[in-house]
């Protein structure tokens, strides 16, 4: 197994201080250095160890300046960093790089409602939606921005497709990672959970910093698994 493949696989556990040390073996063993940069700045960032995560998203920067991606975690790391205005201007050109690409939009918005700038959200929040429906985080952000300007009724309506849209990704998921039939454990007694706890969307303004690849992270997060 290379360097890279077993930071990965300490990644995947959360074991964020054992990838550091991998990726960074890999920087310099394996041809994967650029990947293994970019990885070794998000475990950073997950460790709290913020200069060194924007040290490395400048390096790879250098040598891909059109990387979207790249600027959208840099822009996350900068927020960490409660250095908004960076975080702004680093996402607002992941925006200009790829403009079809509906996070984009969400993440400003994110930054946007944080910082006071209520309006301009709510306008990348609804570009945001054109451009994927299905996202369930930009409309429940959304019906909290209208629900704090006094817009019940269109605040309900977000939240109830926000909660619908949860709904069918959590059947989804669930399907999708289900044991077959022969090999499911038996079912342990548990106690029985408040019953809050399966009220929809919680009403907090969900972090947006999550792209459609971290999906299963966040739904692993939700169902309990973590």
């Amino acid at each position: 197994m290379t360097d890279f493949d077993t930071a990965s696989d300490f990644m995947k556990q959360h074991n964020y201080e054992e990838a550091v040390k991998h990726f960074t073996k890999a920087v310099q063993s394996t041809d994967k250095q650029l990947e293994s940069v970019y990885y070794r700045a998000i475990c950073y960032r997950r460790l709290d160890k913020h200069s060194q995560s924007i040290e490395d998203f400048e390096f790879l920067l250098e040598a891909k300046p059109k990387d979207a991606d790249i600027w959208s975690e840099m822009g996350v790391t900068f927020f960490h960093l409660k250095k908004y205005e960076e975080a702004f201007d680093a996402l607002q050109k992941a925006k200009e790089l790829e403009p079809e690409n509906a996070y984009r939009y969400s993440s400003l918005a994110y930054i946007q409602a944080h910082i006071g700038l209520t309006y301009e959200a709510i306008d990348n929040y609804k570009k945001a939606i054109a451009l994927d429906p299905t996202d369930e985080i930009a409309h429940n952000n959304l019906g909290l921005i209208e629900e704090n300007l006094g817009y019940g009724r269109q605040a309900q309506d977000r939240f109830a497709i926000a909660d619908q849209l949860q709904k069918e990704k959590e059947s989804q998921y669930k399907a999708d990672n289900e044991l077959p039939q022969e090999t499911q454990p038996e079912p342990k007694a548990t106690p029985k959970e408040p019953e809050q706890k399966q009220a929809g969307l919680v009403r907090t303004m969900l972090s947006v910093f999550t792209s459609r690849a971290s999906r299963k992270e966040f739904f692993d997060f939700w169902l309990g698994k973590k």
